[in-house]
């Protein structure tokens, strides 16, 4: 927090910085789906022991949640997507504020041979020195 606004809220600043390779981020943000969590009979009964809940999020699995915890709020979830790795992080969101994670696989790598890997560096190189040439012409 770097200070208070007029209203008195907060006054935040970020220092998140995305590292470029290439034409993309290291991190890709990617919506997953939202819905609302409603009672089903206004009773006890909407809520634990007598009700239990689970969320699906592909690439992630399934995951228990606490019905008293959601009921009557708006569940969202976003993806971080770490395309280098494959790595993805599932943020589930309950109306706007970050209530659980899970991290999970979206890709897969692909293994390289040599051969492959040096034929592959040399393409990006010459890419690069026509995109350097073709700009100052």
């Amino acid at each position: 927090m770097t200070g208070v606004d007029e209203d008195g809220a907060p006054e935040t600043t970020t220092t998140e910085q995305s590292i470029i390779l290439g034409y993309l981020d290291n991190a890709y943000w990617l919506d997953g789906g939202f819905t609302d969590y409603f009672k089903h009979y206004n009773n006890f009964i909407d809520y634990q022991p007598y009700c239990t809940a689970e969320l699906y999020i592909p690439y992630c699995g399934s995951v228990k949640i606490d019905p008293q915890q959601y009921v009557g709020h708006h569940l969202s979830v976003r993806y971080l997507i770490d395309f280098p790795t494959g790595a993805c992080l599932a943020l589930v969101y309950r109306d706007d504020l970050v209530v659980d994670s899970i991290a999970g696989q979206i890709g897969v790598t692909v293994a390289m041979s040599m051969p492959d890997y040096i034929e592959y560096g040399g393409r990006n190189m010459q890419a690069a020195t026509n995109v350097k040439a073709s700009k100052f012409q």
